[in-house]
């Protein structure tokens, strides 16, 4: 059995985009950012994560993305980056979606929220 990598994959992708953050968060993030969780609670602490259901938020081109039970784990089981919205569907940039990584289109049904990091951070 492999190591679930999807949050590995978006952290190495913000670090290419200039975003320095540490491997691991000081507390209360409880993980490291190889976890979705760790992204979660973070995106949280910075008031950087946007639920769903947020309809003052519209995603963009380069938000993570977090999904719920994509990969039948339960809730915030996947993470990715968003590429664009295009005709109500959101297009991604994904790692280890079944050990494969990709472009996926995606539909709301499956998106727990969104994670827009500031440009000051």
């Amino acid at each position: 059995m492999g190591f679930d990598w999807c949050a590995a994959f978006v952290y190495h992708c913000c670090t290419e985009a200039g975003v320095k953050l540490p491997v691991r968060y000081p507390e209360p993030v409880s993980r490291n950012f190889a976890w979705v969780e760790a992204w979660l609670e973070w995106g949280q602490i910075y008031s950087f994560y946007h639920h769903k259901s947020d309809q003052s938020f519209l995603p963009d081109q380069g938000d993570l993305i977090i999904f719920d039970n994509i990969l039948g784990n339960g809730l915030n089981d996947h993470i990715g980056v968003v590429v664009k919205i295009e005709q109500g569907n959101i297009i991604t940039a994904e790692g280890n979606y079944y050990n494969k990584s990709g472009i996926f289109q995606r539909t709301i049904e499956q998106i727990n929220g969104y994670i827009r990091i500031d440009d000051t951070y």
